[in-house]
């Protein structure tokens, strides 16, 4: 329910009073522990959108949820023997969203998440959108990130693809060349 109530109000562009931003983000962290991976980067991406800086502490915590999760989503993904996402499982708008939100916000994510992050967004490359693959792409180049060799293969792959079949629009196009 926060997750939602801070997600409209960033689709809206409403002005939040910080007051209230807090006592929201206060009842996330209370909720964090069990919050499902789409709830976590709407969260982020809500909070990226109305322009506000959690601390340093709250990031953290979401941070370590969302690497639980991705760590989770790695060992189900493996045991499968796909690269499909589950249910329980970080989307591919999840993960754009959450590596946008990082670089919105200016956050530099630890190694440990970098590296769970790179692996669950390879597996889902194939699945992406091209607002997805140049999000991402933008992101990491947002925050002075060079993407493994082993992710960027599959990504630039999926690009030509994606740019032979004629679905991405001219943003898409423009923010993987700044990229």
């Amino acid at each position: 329910d926060v997750s939602m109530a801070l997600y409209a109000a960033a689709v809206l562009g409403l002005q939040v009073p910080e007051q209230q931003l807090e006592a929201l983000l206060a009842a996330a962290a209370a909720a964090m522990p069990r919050a499902a991976p789409q709830a976590l980067a709407n969260t982020l991406w809500a909070v990226a959108t109305l322009q506000y800086r959690p601390s340093e502490a709250w990031l953290a915590l979401l941070e370590e949820r969302c690497c639980g999760l991705l760590q989770q989503q790695q060992q189900a993904s493996q045991q499968r023997g796909n690269s499909g996402a589950s249910s329980g499982a970080f989307s591919c708008k999840g993960l754009h969203q959450l590596l946008w939100s990082m670089a919105k916000l200016q956050w530099m994510p630890e190694q440990r998440f970098l590296a769970l992050f790179w692996a669950a967004s390879a597996a889902q490359l194939p699945h992406m959108t091209p607002h997805g693959t140049s999000g991402i792409l933008w992101a990491a180049a947002s925050l002075e990130l060079t993407p493994p060799a082993p992710w960027l293969q599959p990504w630039l792959a999926t690009m030509q693809q994606q740019l032979l079949q004629l679905v991405c629009n001219d943003q898409d196009v423009s923010n993987a060349l700044w990229a």
